[in-house]
């Protein structure tokens, strides 16, 4: 059982706050005893207050085993357990409460205190009922709860609560953060401006100009992207097709696809090349920058996944520059898809699986799509003529069935 000294002074309370809730206390894969077969371990337990199971496995080179299992019970004598909610919403009224336990054999009275503040900046917050520090007594082995009303502000992303509790030489607190969802959808409306060399246009944005009259629209950011090489912007969306986790036969020419497309971008723009082999910048993500917080909102916020992805792309795009990869890849793709087709002509969602016309239509008409640009896989692998004309004659024969049960 491990239990705090309580008697440290009034001073040192605040360092009591317990702020690490990892699951795991300790784990080494691999131990060794010393001469006379024992093992000493020291590990310094997270700030849970719960029962730990001890779990310990070993063996001898001839593979004779043995095991223990034994409890780990990390308490004090007086005991906070905040009862929180693993995320909050903007304009939220909440309620956080906690439970105060006393397991000495004497009643206490002291006082119990909520601080919480806005992550990112630290600023205080303000408690609705306006007592963020109330009186509590508890009895000998009790246990009593304490509540706080707070009301989330708009424009926060996460809030740190710290709830403290102190009775005599007794002290004991939480302190966490919890992700702030927001209540409104952030909706992105994208212009395309693109101007000759030496030409001058007038653009009005008339979205923007109107927004005025819409009184539910906040404005979030206003943001102007120049490009002299729109071919840039293209190659750097690439790494999106080229990564799809899936086998699938449409994933599976979507990579085709973005390396054919790829390798033509820096075959006709051999400046991309050297714009990629030269950069050496860092390029991280401004939701990355914030450990701390920004884990956690990561976790707690799906959407906001993109922003881990900004550093990884820039990498990713310096695969392009490997023709013999990329090359060895395409060959081993396009003999997945082969081998995916069906003797119909016909590819279905997975190899092995029924034929598919809207699949086997995506991927004839994305090839159109590649020759339209000036790419033509057959060109590197025959194979692809007599693929595509099995596909186009089992989408003929599938339209007209369709067109006569119609």
């Amino acid at each position: 059982m491990a239990d705090e000294d309580d008697s440290d002074t009034a001073s040192e309370k605040q360092s009591f706050v317990r702020t690490n809730f990892a699951e795991t206390a300790f784990f080494e894969p691999c131990l060794k005893t010393n001469e006379n077969g024992e093992v000493v371990i020291t590990f310094t337990m997270p700030d849970s207050l719960t029962t730990w199971d001890f779990l310990a496995f070993g063996h001898t080179p001839d593979l004779v085993t043995g095991s223990v299992r034994s409890q780990i019970v990390s308490q004090r004598s007086l005991m906070v357990t905040s009862n929180i909610m693993r995320f909050l919403r903007e304009g939220d009224h909440a309620c956080l409460s906690a439970k105060i336990n006393n397991i000495s054999k004497d009643k206490v009275s002291g006082t119990a205190k909520l601080e919480v503040w806005d992550a990112a900046t630290n600023k205080i917050l303000k408690i609705i009922d306006g007592n963020a520090e109330k009186n509590i007594t508890v009895a000998a082995d009790g246990q009593t709860s304490v509540q706080w009303f707070i009301k989330v502000p708009d424009s926060v992303a996460g809030i740190t609560y710290r709830i403290t509790a102190e009775a005599g030489s007794y002290a004991d607190g939480e302190e966490a953060t919890l992700p702030v969802l927001p209540r409104r959808m952030l909706v992105t409306e994208t212009i395309p401006l693109s101007t000759k060399n030496k030409e001058t246009k007038q653009f009005r944005f008339d979205k923007l100009v109107n927004l005025s009259q819409h009184s539910s629209i906040t404005n979030q950011q206003l943001s102007v992207e120049y490009t002299a090489n729109p071919a840039w912007t293209a190659l750097m969306s690439l790494p999106y097709l080229t990564e799809y986790p899936y086998d699938c036969m449409e994933q599976t020419f979507s990579k085709i696809y973005g390396n054919a497309l790829a390798s033509h971008l820096i075959g006709k723009n051999p400046e991309l090349a050297q714009m990629i082999a030269n950069d050496k910048s860092e390029q991280t993500s401004q939701l990355a920058k914030n450990e701390d917080l920004k884990s956690i909102l990561l976790e707690e916020s799906p959407w906001l996944l993109n922003a881990q992805k900004e550093k990884q792309g820039y990498s990713e795009v310096k695969q392009f520059l490997d023709t013999k990869e990329t090359a060895a890849l395409q060959k081993k793709l396009t003999t997945k898809l082969q081998e995916g087709q069906c003797f119909g002509g016909g590819w279905p969602w997975f190899k092995g699986g029924r034929e598919s016309f809207w699949v086997t239509m995506h991927i004839a008409k994305e090839y159109g799509h590649l020759r339209q640009l000036g790419i033509d896989l057959s060109k590197e692998e025959p194979s692809y003529s007599s693929m595509i004309q099995k596909a186009v004659y089992f989408c003929d024969k599938e339209a007209k069935q369709w067109y006569d049960f119609l």
